[in-house]
């Protein structure tokens, strides 16, 4: 999808009418900071990330020069006090949109709705990590309202069956956003932190020790952790989404916990508190409005 200047891209997002003939700006940012050398890998990776963080700063001030399509940028996301640079697939914008999208792309083939879901999440989830970066990058800039900047959204580029063309599917990342921004805030700002929680002395090793550590547990730790039971018996008291699936766990992570999502899918309980849980509301009353007509 990069090769000549990645040309089938740009066509892609013509035909889908995101672009026009004359965005045409393209930048790939390995090309512009080859690898020469193992020994030189952090410099380019620096290098990289100067390069992106340009671009995306002509973008926020509306430069006409700034690129339409980056491929493979670099970008931070901070999380436990630490910056980790991470590198979207895409970042697209049009000459009038105000910031970029992300974008994945994937060899997985476009069934439309026939589409393996395991990887469509998972293809979301990438995505999700691409507008949080977007979006602390743009409050480091100084841009208040980043969630107005950067919408919880996404494009997924596929492949059609059989074939090497391409599909673009613009996604909706509510949810994942959320999910990410919540375990973000929820996690310790810092390993100083996570130190503060713990009894003086303390150790890893000690069962009360870990009792003691908030817990965050997921479907697959079952096939790698041992303490997957003790994390689930944990998630089932406090009610966590997780423990219906990473599916649930992400739709409803606007709620916060089975039994909130309940009272807002009957309308009972305290009102929706946030947009997120009033567009989570609405999207469990229209499913179940759906399932009692099917059934």
């Amino acid at each position: 999808m990069a090769e000549n200047g990645a040309a089938e891209l740009l066509d892609l997002y013509r035909t889908a009418g995101r672009l026009t003939t004359e965005e045409c700006k393209v930048a790939i940012v390995p090309d512009i900071a080859p690898i020469g050398s193992r020994r030189d890998l952090k410099h380019v990776m620096a290098v990289r990330q100067t390069i992106s963080q340009k671009f995306l700063e002509q973008k926020l001030r509306r430069d006409p020069k700034a690129p339409n399509i980056i491929v493979k940028p670099r970008v931070l996301v901070t999380l436990l006090g630490l910056d980790h640079g991470i590198e979207p697939d895409v970042l697209v914008a049009s000459d009038s949109d105000l910031f970029y999208r992300p974008v994945e792309i994937k060899s997985y083939p476009d069934r439309a709705g026939k589409t393996e879901s395991a990887d469509v999440r998972s293809a979301c989830r990438q995505a999700a990590v691409g507008v949080v970066a977007l979006r602390d990058i743009a409050r480091r800039m100084g841009v208040r309202d980043v969630a107005a900047l950067v919408p919880a959204a996404g494009d997924l580029v596929l492949r059609i069956p059989g074939a090497l063309k391409p599909t673009l599917r613009p996604m909706p990342l509510r949810g994942e956003v959320d999910s990410l921004e919540r375990a973000i805030q929820e996690a310790p700002s810092n390993l100083e932190e996570l130190e503060q929680m713990l009894p003086p002395g303390s150790a890893l090793d000690n069962p009360t020790v870990l009792e003691s550590i908030p817990n965050s547990y997921r479907s697959s730790c079952r096939e790698y952790c041992a303490l997957a039971q003790h994390c689930k018996q944990a998630a089932v008291a406090n009610g966590d989404p997780g423990v219906l699936g990473d599916a649930a766990r992400e739709t409803l992570a606007a709620a916060g916990s089975i039994s909130r999502a309940l009272d807002l899918a009957r309308g009972t309980g305290a009102p929706p508190r946030t947009p997120a849980e009033q567009a989570l509301a609405e999207h469990l009353r229209a499913a179940e409005n759906a399932y009692r007509e099917a059934v």
